[in-house]
């Protein structure tokens, strides 16, 4: 939650979608640790520059798909990358495929995800600075405020609504 708490106050997205995608994400048995974070940033990154703007749900987790499957399977999932206009030299690719055939997968998952941070990196950073950013991140702050009152409220809110049933109930 820090994580896309994070990434909601640097981007465009905000926290409860990137928890979504985080979640998608962890049924991915080969990212973890540090690759998680980079996974997740990418596909913020990815999304923003397919769709061009702030991305819907299913653009960012169609992203999100795509790294995760590349990522669990780094040398079998270099086709379906270089199709989606990712760029691999042969002797990275020749790199990846000995690396995973050797249990290096992790320095495999590393190549790929800098390539994508070469390809799409800081994206959500520089759309967050336009007019349609700065929108989508105000509205992501509204939301939190709103879910910081409502943390507050609550309690209160739900002790009015149960003495205002009894009273109902009585009458």
């Amino acid at each position: 939650k820090e994580m896309t708490a994070n990434l909601e106050d640097v981007g465009v997205i905000g926290d409860e979608v990137n928890n979504k995608i985080a979640s998608l994400l962890l049924t991915f048995t080969n990212i973890r640790g540090e690759a998680f974070e980079k996974t997740l940033i990418a596909a913020n990154n990815m999304a923003i520059s397919i769709s061009g703007t702030v991305p819907n749900f299913e653009q960012l987790r169609g992203a999100a798909l795509q790294l995760g499957k590349a990522l669990q399977d780094p040398a079998g999932q270099l086709g379906a990358l270089s199709r989606s206009g990712f760029t691999f030299t042969d002797s990275q690719k020749k790199m990846i495929k000995e690396m995973v055939a050797a249990g290096r997968v992790i320095e495999a998952q590393n190549i790929i995800l800098e390539a994508a941070n070469t390809q799409f990196g800081e994206l959500t950073e520089k759309i967050r600075q336009t007019t349609t950013g700065a929108f989508a991140a105000l509205g992501n702050a509204l939301g939190s405020l709103g879910e910081t009152f409502g943390k507050i409220l609550t309690p209160s809110t739900t002790s009015f609504i149960n003495s205002l049933t009894e009273m109902i109930k009585t009458l």
